[in-house]
């Protein structure tokens, strides 16, 4: 990610701006999103093909009243973001998994290659 304070990756007032920040403990995306936008729809996809190409952790998530979102609401999302995956540890990883050979010589990829998957040390 360059060096910059901080990027836009999409701005539509009223509906919804994301940026990425540094910040002290490294790269936050932060969305501010109303309630109209769905996480699976256009206006969305700029955030859905950087967070699809990152590791993220959910740092804060809550939702508002703001007269100039439309309908009113608004969700802000605050996320860690890597550049290169933190390994163990919760958080959405899309590290594509490595293939491995097993015993019998063959390989084995543990799930789809690409999807996402979350990471969690506890497992």
């Amino acid at each position: 990610m360059p060096d910059d304070p901080c990027r836009i990756i999409v701005s539509e007032p009223g509906y919804l701006v994301a940026t990425i920040e540094k910040v002290d403990s490294g790269t936050a995306l932060v969305e501010y999103r109303s309630v109209i936008v769905k996480t699976h729809g256009e206006l969305y996809q700029p955030v859905r093909g950087f967070l699809g190409s990152h590791c993220s952790t959910v740092l804060s998530e809550e939702t508002l009243s703001d007269p100039d979102m439309k309908f009113q609401k608004a969700v802000l999302t605050v996320r860690q973001i890597w550049e290169v995956c933190p390994g163990n540890g919760p958080h959405v990883c899309v590290a594509v998994p490595k293939p491995r050979e097993d015993n019998d010589g063959e390989l084995d990829r543990p799930g789809a290659l690409g999807s996402l998957r979350v990471a969690d040390s506890r497992t």
